[in-house]
């Protein structure tokens, strides 16, 4: 089960943005048959530019130092933490 809580589009291009791209979830593993709760895990993330804050230079870095869309943000997230998932391997 995934809930999103926000989903917010950059407004601007990839190297200038006006207002930068935004996402909350949180997802749930769930036994079908017994409703009990698996795993969970969240990502929370408003995009930052990396003189707003050095310490996601690493991240700035993977992203070619430019402004992502929303759905880039997701798509790393979500493969970040089904990565954490024991079940998924």
């Amino acid at each position: 089960v995934t809930t999103v809580r926000r989903f917010k589009q950059r407004e601007g291009t990839e190297y200038a943005s006006d207002d930068p791209a935004s996402a909350d979830l949180h997802m749930a593993l769930i036994h079908a048959s017994s409703g009990a709760v698996l795993w969970t895990a969240d990502f929370r993330e408003t995009q930052e530019s990396f003189l707003d804050n050095i310490l996601t230079f690493d991240k700035v870095q993977t992203r070619g130092f430019k402004w992502i869309s929303v759905e880039e943000m997701l798509d790393q997230g979500i493969t970040e933490r089904l990565a954490t998932c024991p079940y998924l391997h």
